[in-house]
């Protein structure tokens, strides 16, 4: 550990060669005559990168409505199988109205219209 700090120490170290300036010195000269090449370049992957972030989410949000659904299609159908002294029938009606994706609870039939029209051809 001690010979680490002893070789990384500033006034141990070598300055860089003549030939290293000039290359670091050319790259800033090169980067600067790409500026706007190469900020265009980078906001054009910003966009790509977040098109894509976008299409994930949209994928997610697709994933999560399915198990939403399918929870829901479930519990549906655990409380209506259930018998009536284990979920009282206001208990379940209110679970059942609180789960999202869920079709309301089924009504009871009501009865067939008094008159029916009768289409007659010829």
């Amino acid at each position: 550990m001690a010979s680490h700090r002893i070789a990384s120490h500033p006034s141990l170290q070598r300055p860089p060669s003549k030939a290293a300036q000039n290359a670091t010195t050319h790259t800033t000269l090169h980067s600067r005559r790409e500026g706007p090449r190469r900020r265009r370049r980078e906001e054009e992957k910003e966009k790509e990168r977040e098109r894509e972030r976008m299409i994930l989410v949209a994928i997610v949000a697709e994933l999560l409505e399915e198990y939403t659904a399918a929870v829901a299609r479930a519990m549906e159908l655990l409380l209506s199988r259930a018998p009536p002294r284990i979920f009282p029938r206001r208990v379940r009606f209110l679970v059942l109205r609180s789960l999202p994706f869920a079709s309301p609870p089924p009504s009871p039939l009501s009865p067939p219209p008094p008159f029916t029209v009768a289409a007659g051809t010829r």
